[in-house]
């Protein structure tokens, strides 16, 4: 969901408590406070002593009367920088949270409303001095407070108390009653500004002018427009302090007169502008050079949450697009490629035709359709939006504002159509791109070992699975995340169950508990006695989650809630979603050996050291057999000294990777089949320990052969120095 937070200067009268309810907010998108104000239903006083002007937060357009006829209308106050007197308001308490909003220039002109031209337009009624008011003419100012429109945390909505109704401010200026603002609820708020407006204007708002999207090694200029627009101290970019949150992506360019935004490398951030006088602050969204990897995708609606889909599902242009559940069909598969300067094709996989607005049109409403030719209706900007979703906007209408944007509708089979974009609550013009899951795994061969305890971390939160203390009175235990790794509660190990298909299916055992099994218990995980339920593992093949791993359950994704720190199933990739096997080593042991006629005193120090948390140990002139018995119980192995293709040589003996015979007794080869499953780090640091020999194969390719999770030997000959200092950096 979206989460708008705004931050406001608040103005403070003291003519009266209701005075405090009414501070307009300087605001701006995604700042980061609150002001501290009352429920403005809460409190009564009477507005009889000073003038207002009610500022319309979409449009910046004032309450305006000049006596012509008896129809108010919204104007911008620098239209008419020579008479405020046309804006002037006050508002008189008429008891029950109930208020009249009358013309200042002339308090027996009252707002009410009448029909004009087939809409319920606002007007003034004159009223005779100490007559009674109808309920026409009388208003409750509704406090909106977290209303998640730009601009309105602090705003206010006028709802006339005869029909329930409140005023619209049009961006013509016309003043309407609604019940329903359709796409465009900061039209319902309003600023109550009780600034006296004389040789300075107070700034409302702002709002930031700019392209969210800019190529790597380019510049564009930023501009600000200031509502009122001659407000006090609001000369761009003097009086503003404008940041980049990631300098490595994009910088701020200042040269006085002007600001302009650099592209520095591909990638998105946000740029902050504040005004200094008024605290008023901008927090918005960027994209520098292609930020959507080429690659297959489902798109789903941020609104509805349904996914882009092919009607049908048809392989005929002209087909529509539509929004559909989640059903993992091809039609749900959309092949994104990066065109260039900003724009992306989205290609169906199942038609093989491209998504475009038809027409190609500049209207609100035209539906979306699949084409076989790229056209400007077909090229697409994919930018970040403000609450770090995307807006997908066509560049036939990119000048209107148009974008791609569900018809807000939670039927399956809607067509999806152009629509304005609006940074607002409602939704339906934000996207959630994820990679198609196909994309994130390759092959069965995930290099995990059964016969292995690891800790599994979330890669998201860095909390581990753990296996909690019983709930119920069943007994049950449950699985949840923590930060703690320390313990047997949080070691797994991985058993194959069965294969189909040419996917293997494995069962988790936790090390407390012998011959128990992950299993699913409604929405929440546990452990069961022999429990059947089997985990499908993939092995991520796509930068940044390259290396970790998906762990699927009946379809379905295994992520951490953060809010619960339990663990559970959803059908949609997140980063919650990506979890690192990392080895349980018991009693952990650091064995380094080396020849101490060899090490010139490079190693004296390290003679008793205590490599926390392992158990140290340094062998000098030991024999093969040594380190040939230390290899299976060992966590880290290193060894420096002599070395050749296939061995390494020890005061007595050697160690070989090959062989059976008397003269390579101390050989790999005959160790078991997985027999060095602890071994997380295996360093053979002597010369051409990676090479292989005549026969069989190199030092660091049987070790990890026989279960060692990282082996490393040098290639040609080791320097002495270079191999001290590579071990005295480990340790």
């Amino acid at each position: 969901m979206k989460k708008i937070v705004h931050h406001g200067i608040l103005l403070f009268i003291s003519i009266s408590v209701l005075i405090l309810l009414m501070i307009y907010s300087v605001s701006a998108t995604n700042s980061t406070e609150n002001g501290n104000v009352v429920d403005a239903q809460t409190e009564s006083a009477a507005w009889t002593s000073s003038y207002v002007f009610i500022v319309n937060e979409r449009n910046g357009n004032c309450f305006f009367y000049n006596g012509d006829d008896s129809l108010v209308t919204g104007n911008t106050l620098s239209d008419y920088d020579a008479n405020y007197s046309y804006f002037e308001w006050y508002l008189q308490d008429e008891g029950n949270n109930q208020y009249s909003i009358r013309f200042y220039g002339n308090p027996q002109y009252v707002l009410s409303y009448m029909m004009y031209e087939g809409n319920l337009c606002v007007c003034v009624d004159q009223i005779a001095p100490g007559s009674s008011l109808t309920n026409k003419q009388k208003w409750t100012l509704d406090y909106v407070s977290n209303t998640g429109i730009v601009g309105a945390s602090n705003a206010t909505r006028i709802k006339n108390v005869d029909n329930g109704q409140y005023i619209f401010g049009r961006d013509d200026g016309g003043l309407r009653l609604l019940s329903n603002p359709g796409n465009y609820p900061d039209a319902l708020m309003w600023f109550i500004d009780t600034s006296k407006q004389s040789n300075q204007n107070v700034l409302k708002t702002f709002t930031v002018n700019y392209n969210r999207w800019i190529d790597v090694n380019a510049n564009q200029e930023i501009t600000v427009t200031t509502v009122p627009r001659n407000a006090y101290k609001t000369s761009f970019p003097k009086d503003y302090v404008i940041t980049s949150l990631d300098t490595s992506i994009v910088r701020v360019e200042n040269s006085g007169d002007t600001l302009s935004l650099r592209g520095v490398s591909t990638g998105s951030t946000s740029i902050d502008i504040k005004h200094k006088y008024s605290g008023a602050t901008y927090r918005v969204p960027i994209a520098v050079g292609q930020i959507i990897n080429n690659g297959i995708y489902q798109i789903s609606n941020i609104g509805s949450g349904k996914f882009i889909d092919v009607e049908g599902p048809s392989k005929e242009v002209g087909a529509m697009i539509q929004e559909w559940e989640l059903h993992r069909e091809s039609q749900q598969r959309w092949r994104i490629y990066y065109e260039g300067n900003g724009y992306y094709s989205i290609k169906s996989r199942y038609s093989g035709l491209y998504m475009a607005v038809n027409s190609p049109s500049f209207m609100i409403g035209v539906g979306i359709i699949q084409v076989d030719t790229l056209s400007d209706a077909a090229l697409w900007k994919i930018i970040p939006t403000t609450q770090g979703n995307y807006a997908i906007i066509p560049k036939c209408s990119e000048n209107s504002k148009y974008c791609l944007a569900s018809q807000s509708s939670s039927v399956d089979g809607q067509n999806l159509w152009q629509y304005s974009y609006s940074d607002d609550f409602n939704y339906y013009d934000e996207w959630y791109i994820e990679l198609y899951a196909a994309n994130y795994f390759y092959s069965t061969d995930i290099g995990i070992y059964q016969d292995s305890n690891y800790h599994i971390m979330n890669v998201e939160t860095g909390r581990y699975l753990n296996l909690g203390h019983p709930t119920n009175s069943s007994m049950q235990f449950f699985v949840y995340t923590s930060e703690n790794s320390n313990n047997y509660r949080s070691k797994w190990k991985l058993n194959l169950y069965s294969t189909s298909s040419n996917v293997n299916n494995y069962r988790f055992s936790n090390d407390y508990f012998e011959n128990q099994y992950l299993d699913i218990s409604g929405s929440l995980f546990t452990i069961v006695a022999d429990s059947t339920q089997t985990f499908e593992i993939r092995r991520v093949n796509y930068k940044p989650y390259e290396g970790t791993y998906l762990i699927m359950c009946n379809g379905d994704y295994l992520y951490e809630d953060t809010e619960t720190n339990s663990v559970q199933l959803t059908s949609s990739i997140s980063p919650a979603c990506f979890w690192s096997f990392r080895i349980a080593m018991d009693d952990p042991k650091f064995y380094l050996f080396y020849f101490s006629n060899f090490t010139h005193g490079t190693y004296d120090a390290i003679e008793g050291y205590s490599f926390t948390p392992y158990d140290f140990i340094a062998k000098s002139d030991d024999s093969a057999l040594t380190a040939y018995n230390a290899l299976d119980e060992a966590s880290i192995f290193v060894f420096r000294g002599h070395g050749d293709a296939g061995h390494i040589s020890f005061g007595e003996s050697s160690l070989y990777s090959y062989g059976s015979n008397s003269s390579n007794r101390y050989s790999l080869s005959t160790f078991g089949e997985n027999a060095l499953a602890r071994l997380s780090i295996a360093l053979f640091l002597g010369c051409s320990t990676g090479v292989k020999p005549q026969a069989g194969l190199s030092l660091q390719e049987v070790t990890f052969e026989k279960g060692a999770h990282f082996a490393l030997g040098t290639f040609d000959t080791s320097i002495t120095y270079h191999a001290n200092s590579f071990v005295q950096q480990l340790v």
